[in-house]
């Protein structure tokens, strides 16, 4: 091939592959873009995070678990709660006197109960910004029971903190 050609056959594959991409992000069955999907009894999440963070989820309530690197809400200082179906909640934890570690929160108490080992989860959005649409590239999400709690390993180990949005479904 001509390496005049080059340039312009590169730039059409980068159109076609963001075409797809955006077409995805606009079709019914990627969850984020579906908003439908989410029914009105779901448990909506947000929280910034920065590293490996753990939310726990039991019956009456949820709770952070954090790893080495800053605690939800507190990457560069900040000190955002976490939202949960739109309202805020500001952890206190343990060790309140440093930003990052290994620590684990107070826990916020949700009425109705919930049965941690009937809920799906969805993966709303993950952006820099709280509110942003969309999902950007970040290690997958883990989910486990650990002693009748639902496990919610955020491990997030790339650089900067992020935005996560979840939807807790419950099954019938």
């Amino acid at each position: 091939m001509n390496p005049k050609h080059l340039l312009p056959v590169a730039c059409i594959s980068v159109f076609m592959l963001l075409g797809m991409h955006v077409a995805y992000a606009q079709s019914p069955k990627n969850p984020a873009a579906d908003k439908s999907a989410i029914p009105a009894n779901a448990l909506i999440i947000e929280a910034l995070i920065d590293g490996p963070s753990e939310l726990r989820v039991k019956k009456d309530g949820v709770y952070w678990i954090n790893g080495e690197n800053a605690k939800p809400g507190r990457h560069a200082r900040a000190n955002e709660a976490t939202y949960i179906n739109n309202k805020p909640w500001l952890p206190v934890w343990k060790k309140h006197t440093t930003e990052r570690g290994a620590d684990k929160s107070n826990a916020h108490v949700i009425s109705p109960s919930l049965d941690p080992s009937k809920l799906d989860l969805k993966l709303i959005a993950v952006t820099l910004q709280r509110g942003g649409a969309g999902i950007d590239n970040r290690d997958p999400i883990k989910l486990n029971m650990v002693d009748q709690e639902l496990s919610i390993l955020i491990p997030d180990g790339q650089s900067g903190a992020h935005w996560y949005k979840l939807a807790l479904i419950p099954r019938q």
